[in-house]
């Protein structure tokens, strides 16, 4: 077989070269806005006392909560502030997260918090408009009210034993949320796992959580969910 004529192959290694440094471009530029996002985070959050820093197996630690612990992505550091209560310390991580998946895709903000106790059970508590309410308690079988109506037209809760909705959505953490859902500029996630918690951005909601003021609204928040929830609230 006759090889292929020296244009052929000249136009064939051009097309790879070519493919390569557009990769190698785009590779380049989104780890640029990386760096971009994680030194506005920082910036932002230094004066309320955050500091940036690495933190070890960080991805491994949000393993379980649902679209934001599967992002298979590194997680090169975050914002942490350590809040002491009297049950012990509890640890905070303030940091993005980039979704890829067949599922989900776009850009977590989220905060994690390591609290000194175990909350008791799980829960899942999501901002939506009202139509969006109204269709995922259509659609779901385990979704719990609290009795507050302004809390209730805006949040979906499920929350696995039933009684944790109760314990852990008193009346200052439902006006604490719904002061976080409205200072937001992106839907709400609340989840709760044992002795942890993470509150982020719904990324189905195809919006991120990347002002200044996002980042400040999301720490308040999950300081003082940590303070009130170590404290006592949910045993």
């Amino acid at each position: 077989m006759d090889a292929p004529p020296l244009p052929v192959i000249l136009i064939g290694g051009g097309i790879l070269a070519f493919a390569a440094l557009f990769a190698w471009a785009v590779l380049r530029e989104g780890r640029r806005q990386e760096r971009d996002r994680d030194r506005a985070l920082a910036e932002a959050l230094a004066p309320l006392g955050w500091t940036w820093e690495r933190v070890e197996a960080l991805r491994e630690r949000i393993r379980p909560f649902g679209a934001l612990g599967t992002a298979r992505n590194p997680i090169p550091g975050a914002a942490r502030r350590t809040v002491e209560t009297p049950a012990g310390p509890a640890r905070l991580f303030l940091f993005h997260q980039v979704a890829i998946s067949t599922r989900k895709a776009g850009l977590f903000t989220a905060c994690l918090a390591e609290l000194p106790r175990p909350l008791g059970g799980e829960l899942v508590a999501t901002a939506a408009g009202p139509a969006g309410v109204r269709l995922s308690r259509a659609a779901l079988s385990d979704t719990a009210t609290t009795g507050d109506d302004a809390f209730d037209r805006r949040f979906v809760v499920t929350a696995r034993p039933a009684e944790t909705a109760s314990a852990l959505l008193d009346d200052e953490t439902r006006a604490d949320l719904l002061g976080a859902a409205g200072a937001l500029s992106a839907p709400l996630v609340l989840q709760v796992r044992g002795g942890r918690f993470v509150v982020h951005n719904d990324v189905s909601a195809a919006s991120s959580m990347t002002r200044p003021e996002d980042y400040a609204a999301l720490a308040r928040l999950a300081e003082g969910l940590a303070r009130r929830w170590s404290a006592g609230a949910g045993a």
